[in-house]
């Protein structure tokens, strides 16, 4: 039997922790087996032939809910800092390739309420790989370092 398991979520406050660190809860989310899911979203990953941004790689879409994410105010507005990555794994569990993108900016008030009824979405794209590979997919809230993660198929 394999058990997986964290803390209680919103037991402890995982920054107020001796020793935390926000880029070892990113690499501990994109290679565990069990998802993170302090950020909520949601993954579509396309093969090339349906991706429109370019036609020769994987795309990949993020839509993360912007109320799991925290802000911070700014002249009238609010600041989000999101980073987002993707890894590719073997079947082997070697990660094979992996990229990340950051968001790190300030919306006025109109456009954080259209992030908070739509949410906050960002493509990125990927080079293919070869074999049956798995795709994982972490979001990271910068300013608080929670973390939501999930897995897919590496489309063909």
């Amino acid at each position: 039997m394999d058990v997986q398991n964290r803390r209680g979520y919103m037991a402890i406050d995982p920054t107020q922790t001796k020793g935390y660190n926000p880029s070892q809860e990113v690499a501990s989310a994109l290679s565990d087996a069990a998802p993170s899911t302090l950020v909520a979203f949601s993954a579509r990953v396309q093969p090339p032939s349906a991706n429109k941004a370019a036609k020769d790689k994987v795309g990949v879409d993020f839509l993360v809910d912007a109320s799991t994410l925290s802000t911070e105010d700014a002249s009238g507005g609010k600041k989000l800092n999101v980073a987002f990555y993707v890894a590719v794994y073997s079947p082997a569990g070697k990660m094979l390739s992996n990229r990340s993108m950051k968001v790190d900016q300030a919306f006025d008030a109109n456009t954080y309420q259209q992030l908070l009824q739509h949410g906050l979405l960002l493509h990125m794209d990927l080079d293919p790989q070869q074999g049956t590979n798995q795709v994982h997919l972490a979001v990271q809230d910068v300013r608080t370092g929670l973390v939501g993660s999930l897995e897919a198929p590496m489309p063909q």
